[in-house]
């Protein structure tokens, strides 16, 4: 029977509570998801140091979750403009896009 996080299980007359382990390393399409990258942009972060990748085999690259989340935040750009800027009220009328 599947536990869900918190659920309470009767086990020899027990009462225990069910714990989620938080997933801590991705591969790079597993973090590709969970940060909404592409693949190809989280291997050049790799490639380039500023990600580190972990090989427990040729051939497989590894990221750490709290690494991934580390990068993310301390992000120096933040989107000031772009696809969307007319949603967020920008006073451009549409953004000129035909919309």
């Amino acid at each position: 029977m599947p536990v869900r996080h918190g659920a309470k299980l009767a086990q020899d007359g027990l009462i225990v509570e069910a714990k989620k382990v938080e997933q801590r390393f991705f591969s790079l399409r597993s973090a590709a998801v969970y940060t909404d990258l592409s693949v190809d942009s989280l291997r050049r972060m790799v490639e380039s140091g500023r990600l580190p990748g972990y090989r427990p085999r040729p051939g497989k690259i590894l990221l750490d979750r709290r690494e991934l989340d580390a990068v993310i935040l301390a992000a120096t750009t933040r989107p000031i403009g772009g696809r969307g800027s007319h949603l967020h009220g920008a006073g451009n009328g549409g953004g000129g896009n035909g919309e």
